[in-house]
């Protein structure tokens, strides 16, 4: 159950704290109407029916998290925690003595508060003064559900001017790790420990099960499939590539390769991934890491996916061409991009959210349809073809940069200039107006027709004026006899329009496959801002942000909630997080520095 400090913090989500009560307490009889009995009789048998349901509450969380504008929340307990006659569990009576001598202020002479808050404002299990724990809970066991509020009614001054009622506020209640939302009700995803962080966001904290510690030398190579799933795996050796392990906790003393589902924490004192590509093309990261808990990490971390429920916590670790899905943010030390892709962060979304299947779903069809559409095929085809006229271009100008040369060395005007090299000065000393070196100098002053004639300077130094001449005619390929002869250009501008008609058809043929999958992706994008515009109304929790300490390279990619930013130069020791402007409402990401 939880304890009272819980229900007193949580009664700022309404403006009608009184109304604010346990699921097992009984109504008052002499002031609820007919139709509020009826209702409390219809929302407990709703509430019976989604337990029911809930036979595997690990099922995919429901991320329609929109609440009505007329609110109250009720937390689910035991009947244990209070008795008939206002006396609860722990003595506590209901003037504030308590049975060991607590006075009634709830001070005890040691400084104790009653809820167990000492004088430096930690708690006795080290939780902030903004955390609210409770005791133990199973997994599927119902954690709080939202009643609807209603409009109050109408009254007098004692002067008999009306008196409105305010509107009922809205209560603000977050499914955060470890809970999912099935309507207006919470449910615990996993045992363990219950907190309300922040006043706003409901979580259930992994505790490990006692007893359960497997130790193994040897590396996993295998899918382990349930041996371990409720076990704290201490592993000294690595997780291959092939690997599936699942676990309630891992302590790694290795590299991990390979797929971890972990309900608890991650602590890998190795590397994670590799640079060694999957051989399955459908899946762009070998290494696939899903924890409810934090992750830690001493090393790389590279060409892996990673979702947590937690945080990362890398202070050493350089993150290369991988995605991390943290829900409280993390620290890195640094962001490079892949062989094939760049590094991408994402904070505020928890595994299993549905806007992060969306993402995956869009992206799978995204690329279908770019195999259909034969993007890639046209664009190395494009790039070939732009290469390919590029080396003619500067073949063609490096032949008439040869060719004025050997003009130059038999010009009759120049015979008193020895060495190409003098003859060049030369011509370059006159004035633009000279009609000689119009006629003989020929070359464009660009910098890549400079660099050339210096190369050719250089290698002909020590040359006769004889040697050079034969050298730089050696060097001149000899003109096609026959004048039809296509050009070198002609031919690689005919095979580029060549093969881009045979893409072309191929599109056209399946152009109504195409369209259908275009539509197919115009629903689920819809469908996604659907889903963006319902998680604008719970922004991100308070201290979930991205620190990179180090350098955070150009084309990192940063995601929050709603925000997405593309880093255009490369930056260092800077921090990410997710804004809300109140009075725009627009969601975007800041940069500040560490």
């Amino acid at each position: 159950m939880f304890p009272k400090t819980i229900k007193s913090k949580l009664s700022v989500c309404t403006r009608e704290p009184d109304n604010l009560k346990p699921d097992n307490s009984e109504p008052s009889g002499d002031n609820d109407t007919a139709e509020e009995k009826t209702s409390e009789k219809k929302q407990s048998q709703e509430l019976e029916d989604v337990e029911k349901k809930t036979d595997e509450p690990g099922v995919e969380e429901d991320s329609d998290d929109d609440m009505s504008d007329e609110e109250e929340l009720t937390l689910h307990g035991s009947d244990s925690g209070q008795d008939d006659n206002g006396q609860d569990d722990n003595g506590q009576d209901d003037n504030g003595q308590d049975d060991n001598g607590q006075d009634d202020n709830g001070q005890d002479d040691n400084g104790q508060d009653d809820n167990g808050q000492d004088d430096n404002g930690q708690d006795d299990n080290g939780q902030d003064d903004n955390d609210y724990v409770s005791s133990f809970i199973e997994k599927g066991s119902p954690l709080a559900r939202i009643i609807p509020g209603k409009e109050g009614k109408s009254g007098k001054d004692v002067l008999g001017y009306p008196i409105k009622p305010a509107k009922p506020s809205i209560c603000v209640l977050n499914a955060g790790s470890g809970v999912i939302k099935k309507g207006d009700v919470f449910l615990a995803q996993i045992s363990g420990r219950p907190v309300l962080k922040n006043g706003t966001t409901l979580v259930v904290e992994a505790v490990p099960v006692k007893g359960e510690i497997k130790s193994i030398i040897d590396s996993i190579n295998n899918d382990t499939k349930d041996t371990y799933e409720s076990a704290i795996v201490e592993l000294t050796g690595a997780i291959t590539s092939a690997a599936i392990l699942r676990c309630h906790s891992l302590r790694l003393n290795g590299s991990l390769m390979g797929k971890v589902i972990c309900t608890g924490e991650i602590n890998v004192n190795g590397d994670i991934g590799s640079e060694k590509k999957p051989e399955d093309k459908d899946i762009p990261y070998q290494t696939d890491i899903i924890c409810q808990g934090s992750i830690k990490v001493s090393k790389s971390i590279i060409n892996s996916k990673i979702q947590t429920g937690g945080e990362l916590l890398a202070f050493n670790s350089t993150v290369v061409g991988s995605e991390v899905i943290a829900y409280n943010g993390m620290v890195i030390r640094g962001s490079l991009a892949g062989k094939n892709a760049p590094s991408i962060f994402r904070f505020g979304l928890k595994p299993g959210d549905k806007i992060l299947t969306l993402d995956h779903t869009i992206e799978k069809k995204n690329m279908e349809l770019s195999l259909l559409k034969k993007e890639d095929d046209i664009a190395k085809l494009t790039e070939k073809y732009r290469k390919d006229l590029n080396e003619e271009e500067n073949y063609l100008f490096e032949q008439a940069i040869l060719k004025n040369l050997i003009e130059m060395i038999e010009a009759p005007e120049l015979y008193q200039y020895e060495g190409l090299e003098n003859k060049v000065k030369y011509l370059y000393g006159l004035p633009d107006f000279s009609s000689v070196k119009a006629y003989y100098l020929k070359i464009p002053e660009t910098k890549a027709a400079l660099e050339f004639l210096d190369q050719i300077l250089t290698s002909i130094a020590k040359m006769s004026l004889e040697n050079v001449l034969k050298y730089l005619t050696k060097k001149i390929d000899p003109e096609p006899d026959d004048e039809n002869t296509v050009s070198n250009t002609h031919r690689i501008e005919s095979n580029f329009k060549a093969g881009l008609a045979g893409f072309e058809q191929e599109i056209a043929d399946k152009s109504e496959e195409i369209k259908k999958l275009e539509n197919e992706i115009k629903g689920l994008e819809a469908l996604r801002v659907k889903l963006e515009s319902i998680h604008v109304n719970f922004p991100v929790q308070s201290g979930a942000v991205i620190k990179i300490k180090n350098k955070c390279e150009k084309g990192t990619i940063i995601k929050g909630k709603i925000a997405r930013f593309v880093v255009e130069k490369t930056m260092y020791n800077v921090k990410f997080k997710e804004v809300m402007s109140p009075i725009t409402k627009v969601v975007s990401i800041i940069i500040e520095t560490c």
